[in-house]
């Protein structure tokens, strides 16, 4: 799974913000919890003051499915956060993660829930983005001709799309 998460500063009032957010198109919301966890010997995944970690573990709860990820934060010069590194992978079972984790000496910082709302817009374009490389993928005759071959070209693109549904 490849994510992006950008976190930002919010410039004006909660009120108002929640009123933009009310123009998306939201299909459903998506339920993640995500406990975070250090390891007490490592200096650099110590919590801060504030409760920030500059790397740790974090057991995700998503969709049915338990992901462990290792995240280190990036920082500038000044020490002001930049973006978030996380490699991700899917285990089969949380009591094995939670026991892996145990014996690691690692410890529990916090645990977070949130609820995040899915725009329709987002998973329109993440359809037309799976289809269209699920195409290149399977596109064999690779015709290059716009001329004469541009009808050819699409009615053996619809035929790639069509396979799928047949099988």
């Amino acid at each position: 799974m490849k994510e992006i998460e950008i976190t930002m500063q919010l410039l004006e009032n909660l009120d108002t913000a929640k009123q933009k957010l009310a123009n998306f198109n939201f299909v459903g919301e998506e339920k993640i919890m995500d406990t975070y966890f250090y390891d007490p010997n490592k200096f650099s995944s110590m919590p801060t003051k504030d409760k920030e970690l500059g790397e740790c573990l974090r057991l995700r709860s998503k969709n049915q499915k338990i992901y462990v990820s290792y995240t280190i934060d990036k920082y500038d010069e000044e020490g002001n956060w930049l973006y978030a590194q996380h490699f991700e992978t899917e285990v089969p079972n949380v009591q094995a993660a939670l026991s892996q984790f145990n014996q690691a000496n690692l410890k529990e910082m916090m645990t977070i829930r949130k609820i995040r709302n899915k725009d329709a817009s987002f998973l329109l374009d993440e359809t037309i983005k799976y289809w269209r490389e699920y195409v290149k993928t399977h596109d064999i005759l690779d015709i290059k001709n716009k001329d004469f071959n541009e009808k050819i070209k699409k009615i053996y693109n619809r035929t790639i799309l069509l396979f799928p549904i047949l099988v």
